[in-house]
């Protein structure tokens, strides 16, 4: 390091190069004005040195405090060859135009170390919604709305605000539709059951491929005398094949007697996307083998998280949602989005706080309000959850803006459009590129290493939705019990679901489980130990493995999950990886 040398001062004679003297001019001191101005220049220069040290910090820092540009490729994630190869495929499917990496860089901070795969259960939220909730809770006063105070009317006002936003968000007309608030969806479906008009006539009839919430609906109708069937979707098609080319007369019933059809817009076992336009099959009397009006029920819990539901377009009685499976927080809160003609005809018996007006303790009087929703919201509604409903909508937009959005409560259905259609493309593009590298794996023997179930390999995005069941397969052809795989999933922080998913008609349908093997694998329960293996019965498995991807879901998951699968099970039968897994049990290295 050099240094450098102090000035010489100002009346140190210089040299001459004659011998002739020369006359030094006398020293003078700086005026007021030059040492104000001197002050001055110092005082800019510093701020200029301040200002430059600050665009270096954001250009350095910015991603993580201002974002205003879209990253480029490679600025938030590693991009391998494979990645690489992935996006060349999937050109304008994935990714919101590379906005994924950035969201799931900066605003994931709760993943840590983990994957998460189990979006058909639940979605994931991002810190700045949570942050926007905080906000929001912090600079206002919310109440118990069944009253009329300052916080009260906060609460009322926060509450219609969210179910127009919801009603926005599904294109519902509000002269056509309202939205009542659930605990969730199952709360939603338990409502139009035990409502339901139901008399000895009626039929509950549902496909076989539905939520368990959905199957429990048939004991409101049994308990009422009323009837069940289970039916598939093939049949479906025939019958209005034999209806539109033949003719089929309805029988049984009255004009007046009331059925009910219910069936998952996507199925939350394989992802199958019902079509829709069965709502209408059945409202004009094109489908319905038995006289009198049928109902349909739309379980759309595992469809409007990754695909738009346009309730002007087609139009059922009663559709059942979710909010936590569609943006993860809050939980809890879920909606029953009804037609006002088909909640007209639900009879509701129990009443409670705000439900009705006026009610009389010594006599059987009670007078309903008037509004269609408050009938069937039972007690005080979570109003700070609900409050929170927006910022979930936000998180939904975000994904096609470099800045965070605030039209959550009030979109419009261009927007909702846009968003849900880049959502579908982007979980599409993983589901497809994860299926087609895992079905396609095999074993140095050239076996297949996993066996699917879906309609994955029709590569459609209108009849497949982002969730994946499967099962693998060992080197002798054999399946791997799903139990223990979940177990080394769970430790090495891979979120999957294992079993049935609470749907056993397309579980079972798919694996070819007969009635009685089910039967009889209950009793074998009740006789024997909880830790007992219940994946595979007498060389069979009787549940699945289930990858669910959502809107937040990177190539990078995909690609870990993948790798999971075939370098933890390739080249091995199920009894070398039990002993593996047995092997670390006991020395210590728990899976569980």
């Amino acid at each position: 390091m050099t240094q450098r040398s102090r000035s010489q001062p100002l009346d140190t004679p210089v040299p001459s190069s004659t011998s002739q003297p020369r006359s030094v001019p006398q020293k003078r001191g700086r005026t007021g004005l030059e040492k104000c101005l001197l002050t001055v220049l110092l005082i800019l220069t510093i701020g200029l040195l301040c200002f430059l040290s600050f665009l270096l910090f954001q250009s350095t820092n910015g991603p993580e405090r201002i974002k205003t540009t879209i990253p480029k490729l490679g600025e938030f994630s590693q991009l391998t060859e494979s990645k690489a190869k992935f996006l060349a495929q999937n050109k304008g499917l994935y990714g919101y135009n590379g906005r994924i990496d950035h969201i799931a860089a900066t605003q994931l901070p709760h993943m840590k170390d983990q994957t998460y795969a189990d979006y058909a259960g639940s979605g994931v939220y991002q810190k700045r919604q949570i942050e926007a909730v905080m906000k929001n809770l912090e600079s206002n006063l919310y109440g118990n709305a069944h009253s009329i105070n300052p916080s009260a009317k906060n609460s009322d006002h926060t509450i219609q605000e969210a179910r127009n936003a919801v009603l926005k968000w599904f294109n519902a007309d509000p002269k056509e539709y309202t939205v009542i608030f659930t605990p969730g969806t199952t709360g939603a479906i338990k409502i139009v059951g035990e409502t339901f008009p139901w008399s000895t006539e009626s039929t509950f009839l549902y496909t076989r491929s539905n939520h368990n919430s959905v199957l429990g609906v048939r004991e409101y109708a049994l308990d009422k005398g009323a009837t069940f069937e289970c039916i598939d979707l093939d049949s479906l098609k025939s019958e209005f094949d034999v209806r539109s080319s033949q003719g089929l007369p309805k029988s049984g019933g009255t004009d007046e007697t009331n059925h009910l059809f219910a069936f998952p817009a996507e199925c939350n076992y394989s992802g199958e996307k019902y079509p829709l336009d069965l709502i209408e099959k059945f409202k004009n009397g094109s489908l319905g083998m038995k006289k009198g009006k049928y109902y349909v029920l739309l379980d759309a819990a595992a469809f409007v998280p990754t695909s738009k539901l346009d309730l002007s377009k087609y139009k059922p009685d009663f559709v059942t949602i979710s909010f936590y499976k569609m943006f993860g927080y809050p939980s809890g809160l879920g909606a029953l989005i009804a037609k006002n003609s088909a909640a007209n005809i639900l009879h509701k018996s129990f009443f409670s706080g705000g439900t009705v007006s006026l009610s009389i303790a010594d006599d059987d009087f009670i007078q309903w309000m008037p509004e269609m929703c408050s009938r069937f919201e039972d007690g005080t509604l979570p109003f700070l959850n609900i409050a929170a409903l927006k910022y979930g909508f936000d998180a939904l937009l975000s994904t096609q803006s470099d800045e965070w959005p605030t039209n959550g409560g009030d979109p419009s259905w261009e927007d909702v459009k846009k968003t849900m259609d880049g959502i579908t493309a982007h979980t599409f593009a993983l589901q497809d590129y994860f299926y087609r590298e895992l079905s396609s794996a095999t074993h140095e023997n050239g076996k297949p290493m996993a066996e699917f179930y879906g309609h994955h390999d029709r590569h459609n995005i209108r009849e497949q939705g982002p969730i994946l069941n499967f099962n693998m397969l060992d080197a002798s052809g054999k399946y791997f019990g799903f139990f223990e795989i979940s177990a080394l999933a769970a430790k090495k922080g891979l979120n999957i679901r294992t079993g049935c998913s609470c749907n056993p008609g397309a579980c079972y349908d798919y694996l070819n489980v007969p009635t009685t093997l089910i039967k009889d694998t209950v009793a074998h329960i009740h006789h024997n130990s909880c830790g007992e293996r219940l994946d595979i019965v007498s060389g069979h498995p009787i549940g699945s493995i289930r990858v669910s991807l959502g809107y937040l879901t990177t190539f990078e998951d995909v690609e870990k999950l993948k790798t999971f699968f075939i370098d933890t099970l390739r080249n091995k039968t199920d009894q070398q990886f039990l002993d593996e897994q047995q092997l670390q049990t006991r020395m210590g290295d728990d899976p569980l």
